[in-house]
């Protein structure tokens, strides 16, 4: 599972290489599918995964806020 730490510390640096890498992709594909390059779409999808990655790294570290073991333990001490 992607979202699937135990520690609250990765949060951060994940989510910092993860939009890093992201932003930086956007215009090496956009380079490759709007310029004159042979093989455009085989670029592309060479490059797709260090795209798709990072974005689903960044959101799955944004969206989630603590980790399960975390997100119990704060639950239980609530209760």
């Amino acid at each position: 599972m992607l979202c699937g730490l135990q520690q609250s510390w990765v949060r951060i640096p994940a989510i910092i290489y993860g939009a890093h890498v992201t932003t930086t992709l956007v215009p090496i594909l956009a380079e490759f599918l709007f310029n004159n390059h042979e093989p455009k779409i085989a670029a592309a999808l060479v490059y797709s995964p260090w795209l798709l990655m990072p974005l689903a790294l960044t959101l799955c570290m944004a969206l989630k806020p603590y980790p399960d073991s975390l997100q119990a333990k704060l639950q239980a001490k609530l209760e």
